[in-house]
Formats: C-alpha cells, sequence, structure tokens
C-alpha cells in the first residue's frame, strides 16, 4: 500500500460504504464512525483490514468526534440516510462539511445522493406531496448544494438508482413481500407498478468504481453531477430474470393501482408510495451515454444475479 492519506467514509459498514471500503482499503487508510464498534459489521470490517481501516465510535452529532475521524483525511465519502425528523439528514451533512472544512487536510468531497434530484419540483402533484416525500427530496437537494458550494479543492455528486441489493436479502422482504417467500406455488412479485413501467436499477458496487474512478482522476470528475444507474426492467421482466438463476422456481407477477391495496398486501406505506412515484415518474438514467462519457461499464441485472448466485438461490428457492 502506498503513503495516500485517509479517506473518511460514511456508513463504512453498510451497502454503499462497505463496497467502497472494499475496494480502496489495500490503497489507503480508512477511517469511519460506528455507533457501536463490536457491533459484527464494524469487526468484520476491522478484520477485513486491521491495519489500514480505523472505526471511531460514537455519533455523527459528536463535532469532536467528527474532527478525530476527520483528521488527516484528504477525502470525503458522504453518504445519509433519510430522517422523519425535520433537517437531520440536512445537519448531520453540515457537520460532516464543517468537520471537513476544520481539519484543513479535506481536498476532495463526494456525496452519494439520489437519482432524480434536482427535479423533484416538477414531479406530478409536488404541491400536494407528503411532508416525508418533500422532506426527502428537499434534503437531498440542499446536501447537494451545501457540498456545491463548500469550497472543496475537488466535489463530486453522484446520484444513484434503485439498487440492484434490494433485491436480496434483508431488503428485499422489505422492498417486495411475497417475492423471496420460495416455491413456485408461493413466490410471487406484487407490484404498484403497470405492466409497462420500468424499475432503473444500479449495482452498489458501481457507485463505489465512480468513487474510486474520481479518486483516481478528480479534475475528470470535478463539479459533476452524475445519474448512476445499469439497467431498466418491467418487474415481468426481472421475474424471469430471478427466475433464470432459481431452477424449478417460478415467479407470478400481480399488479394494484392503489397504495391503499398495496398495504393490504404487506406493503409499508413508504415503499408502497416509492411504488406509486415510479409508476409516474421513476429514475431515468442514459445508461449508454453514463457510459460513454466515463468509460465505466455499468453492471446489468443478470450479472449482478449470477455474482450473487448462491445468496440469489437460497433466498428465491
Amino acid at each position: 500500500m502506498d503513503q495516500s492519506p485517509p479517506i473518511f467514509i460514511c456508513g463504512a459498514t453498510g451497502a454503499q460504504g462497505g463496497q467502497l471500503a472494499a475496494l480502496l482499503k489495500t490503497d489507503r487508510p480508512i477511517h469511519t464512525i460506528s455507533r457501536n464498534a463490536s457491533s459484527p459489521a464494524a469487526i468484520a470490517l476491522l478484520a477485513s483490514a486491521p491495519d489500514t481501516i480505523r472505526v471511531f465510535q460514537g455519533s455523527y452529532d459528536d463535532q469532536d468526534l467528527l474532527l478525530s475521524a476527520l483528521k488527516g483525511c484528504s477525502a470525503v465519502f458522504l453518504n445519509t440516510m433519510p430522517f422523519f425528523e425535520a433537517n437531520k439528514e440536512v445537519n448531520e451533512a453540515k457537520r460532516i462539511i464543517q468537520a471537513a472544512h476544520d481539519v484543513e487536510t479535506v481536498k476532495h468531497f463526494i456525496y452519494s445522493s439520489v437519482c432524480m434530484t434536482g427535479r423533484h419540483t416538477s414531479f406530478p402533484g409536488w404541491e400536494s406531496a407528503s411532508a416525508f416525500d418533500k422532506l426527502y427530496w428537499e434534503s437531498k437537494a440542499e446536501i447537494e448544494r451545501l457540498v456545491a458550494e463548500a469550497g472543496f479543492q475537488h466535489h463530486l455528486v453522484l446520484r444513484p438508482a434503485f439498487f440492484m441489493q434490494n433485491l436480496l436479502p434483508p431488503k428485499v422482504n422489505y422492498m417486495f413481500p411475497g417475492f423471496a417467500t420460495g416455491g413456485s406455488s408461493n413466490s410471487r412479485l406484487l407490484t404498484l407498478f403497470t405492466p409497462e413501467t420500468k424499475l432503473m436499477f444500479v449495482d452498489v458496487g458501481d457507485i463505489a468504481r465512480f468513487v474510486v474512478a474520481a479518486l483516481k482522476s478528480p479534475d475528470m470528475f470535478n463539479d459533476h453531477a452524475i445519474e448512476l444507474g445499469g439497467e431498466e426492467v418491467t418487474m415481468d421482466g426481472l421475474a424471469v430474470l430471478v427466475g433464470k438463476e432459481v431452477p424449478g422456481t417460478t415467479f407470478r407477477v400481480e399488479y394494484v393501482s392503489t397504495v391503499e391495496q398495496a398495504l393490504e398486501e404487506g406493503y409499508s406505506e413508504g415503499v408502497a408510495r416509492a411504488q406509486k412515484w415510479q409508476r409516474e415518474v421513476g429514475y431515468q438514467v442514459d445508461v449508454k451515454g453514463l457510459e460513454e462519457r466515463y468509460g465505466i461499464r455499468m453492471t446489468r441485472i443478470a450479472e449482478f444475479l449470477a455474482n450473487h448466485r448462491d445468496e440469489v438461490r437460497a433466498t428465491y428457492s
């Protein structure tokens, strides 16, 4: 490993941060914060590279801890979780940005937002959208603005679409109730989409690959906001793709038209509303243009399922 300065990764025990840590752990030191450094996820992270990964225990609410964790870091990868509490997500981002300024070593700041941020005011029914939906989109847009105006030497915003990892446990049972129950007579994919609705997917690993590319070529990515997606597919098409990886199992797709119907079938209100939004608006990514501009080939759904074949079969059989 060379003597590159550390990078601070938000959520290195989670999906996005974990993928990035896996790619970078042999190249440079990694700093992260965990609420519980003794959790199985934190222990596994440390065990994967004990000489290069440092986990600080505590909360993002602790500014002194943030300063300690970011000390000496030259780059930050920020990804924040939505909160029901007003301004909590934005305030967390503000504290991290401030700490990055205060340590005086951070030159590169990368934020993982969400696809379609910045276009939210044009969504159908935006004026009457729920308080949570407005908070979700407005928080992402505000953090993007804060990052762009923070004055770092290099900054980048990534806007990923729907994660392919949501097809794996534990998320699949929340995102698609009933899809992973197993057995051809039991498995169904129930959705608020129409048969024509296509959902844009992205492999979380591709988000990490973009971050690594940006760290290596900061000028090429500087001040960009990049929509990330790998492939879009209808739910019938998705059922076929998953079925190909699970011999002897077929999935029936059932369509409902209202949030209330989805709730009766086991959906949470948040996921049901999100599917309704996907039906009316949806994540939009020019995959071909993305690949041509940045020279990074995006993972297709069949490739992702094949790469996780054992887990897919254990989940859906």
